[in-house]
C-alpha cells in the first residue's frame, strides 16, 4: 500500500509539473509579438540574404567575429527563427527565448494602412539583425549583461557601417555617446558579467572600442 501511495504521489507531482511547464510555455507564447503575413516574411528574408552577401564580402564579414555572427544568422534562418513583426514597438529587433533556451529573433516591420507593411531600411535591418545575433548566440536562459549589450551594439554598428559603405570610427558611438555610456544610460541597473566573452574577440577589444569601464 505504501509503494502504491508513493507511486501515485510521484505521478501527481509529475502531472502537475507538466501542467505548470505547459502553462508557462503557453503564457510565454501568448506574449510574443505576432508574426507579419507570409509575403512580408519572404520579402524581409530576401533583404537579409542580400545584406549577408554584402557583409560576407567585407573585412568584417571575413573576420572570425563576422563569420561567427553570419553563421548564427544563417542557422536562425534555416530553422525559421527569424520573424518579422509589427508588434515590437520601439526596438528594431528583439530576441526571445523559452525556458529551454531556444531563441527566436524578431525584426521590426511597420504596419501601414490597408494591410501594407514597410520594412526597415537595409542598414537598419542589418544593425538590428547582427545586434540580436549576439544575444541569440548565448546558450543559457539569462538576462543580458552590460558586456553582452555592449557587444551586441558594437556588432550592430559594424554591420551597419558595411551596409552603408562607410568607415567606422575606432570608438563606437550611438547618438554621440560611446556605446558603454549609452548602454549604462539606456539600461539602468544593468549587471556586469566578468566571465562574458565577446563574439570572436577579446574583452580587451570590446573595452577599447566601446570605452567601457568593465
Amino acid at each position: 500500500m505504501t509503494d502504491l501511495r508513493t507511486t501515485l504521489r510521484l505521478a501527481a507531482i509529475l502531472l502537475f509539473g507538466s501542467i505548470a511547464i505547459y502553462g508557462a510555455i503557453s503564457y510565454r507564447r501568448s506574449n510574443l509579438p505576432a508574426s507579419a503575413p507570409v509575403d512580408v516574411q519572404a520579402s524581409g528574408l530576401k533583404i537579409i540574404r542580400q545584406e549577408l552577401r554584402k557583409i560576407e564580402a567585407s573585412p568584417f564579414g571575413r573576420s572570425d567575429r563576422g563569420q561567427a555572427l553570419i553563421l548564427q544568422i544563417r542557422r536562425l534562418m534555416a530553422s525559421d527563427k527569424i520573424i518579422f513583426s509589427s508588434g515590437l514597438g520601439g526596438p528594431r529587433g528583439q530576441t526571445s527565448h523559452n525556458i529551454f533556451g531556444k531563441r527566436c529573433v524578431y525584426i521590426k516591420v511597420i504596419e501601414m494602412n490597408h494591410g501594407r507593411y514597410l520594412h526597415q531600411l537595409p542598414w537598419q535591418l542589418s544593425e538590428a539583425l547582427f545586434h540580436e545575433a549576439v544575444h541569440a548566440q548565448q546558450e543559457s536562459c539569462h538576462k543580458a549583461s552590460f558586456e553582452e549589450e555592449c557587444d551586441a551594439f558594437a556588432a550592430g554598428l559594424q554591420a551597419e557601417a558595411v551596409s552603408k559603405g562607410v568607415a567606422l570610427s575606432p570608438l563606437l558611438c550611438i547618438d554621440g555617446l560611446p556605446v558603454a555610456k549609452f548602454v549604462r544610460q539606456s539600461y539602468p541597473g544593468i549587471k556586469s558579467n566578468a566571465k562574458y566573452k565577446p563574439i570572436g574577440n577579446s574583452r580587451e577589444w570590446l573595452i577599447k572600442h566601446v570605452e567601457g569601464e568593465f
